[in-house]
């Protein structure tokens, strides 16, 4: 063979190297670019129903906590865990269950809500002419203010229920109020 053409077969080999991708010449391979390809490809259908099959189920009932007495007979929700998770989990259940949050102040460990106690006996709203009735007497406003208390103790956070004035709230509205919170706990 002619040595001009062994230079030529040799540039022809390293530029098609090159160019086809070796990671000798191109370095270390980029996370994102590794990532596009990935993406690019069509997913694989059946591998991902065996996946889903072989993952196990999520527990349903999480992170709940239960509800209890304490030794003065007063209602308390109990939930596993630390303050912090504690503290997370009850903003987001009370976020969810719809009651108004005013203030909150995670160094006492205190959520200060608005809860309506009609809306648990199912008191209807006032309507249009209701609202245009000015002979009738006015209904007293049902939104009350609480404290959602937070306290730690061992392994569990104790979630009690008070008034605004720091007393005990009354028991079937306390049990209400942390029903709501333990059932949209997760």
């Amino acid at each position: 063979m002619q040595p001009h053409r062994l230079v030529a077969l040799a540039l022809t080999t390293v530029l098609a190297i090159g160019v086809g991708g070796c990671s000798v010449f191109r370095g270390p391979p980029d996370p994102a670019e590794e990532r596009a390809a990935e993406l690019r490809r069509p997913p694989d259908l059946r591998a991902s129903v065996a996946q889903e099959a072989a993952a196990p189920e999520p527990a349903d009932d999480g992170p709940r906590g239960r509800i209890a007495r304490a030794e003065d007979g007063r209602p308390q929700l109990l939930i596993g865990g630390t303050f912090f998770q504690s503290w997370r989990l009850v903003g987001l259940a009370l976020d969810r269950a719809g009651f108004t949050v005013e203030d909150r102040d995670r160094s006492r460990g205190d959520y200060y809500i608005r809860y309506d106690s009609r809306a648990a006996t199912g008191a209807p709203e006032r309507g249009f002419f209701s609202r245009m009735a000015f002979w009738r007497d006015e209904e007293p406003d049902s939104l009350q203010p609480y404290v959602v208390n937070l306290r730690h103790e061992g392994a569990v956070t104790r979630v009690t229920v008070a008034t605004e004035a720091g007393e005990a709230a009354a028991p079937e509205i306390a049990e209400q109020i942390l029903g709501l919170i333990n059932e949209h706990l997760r």
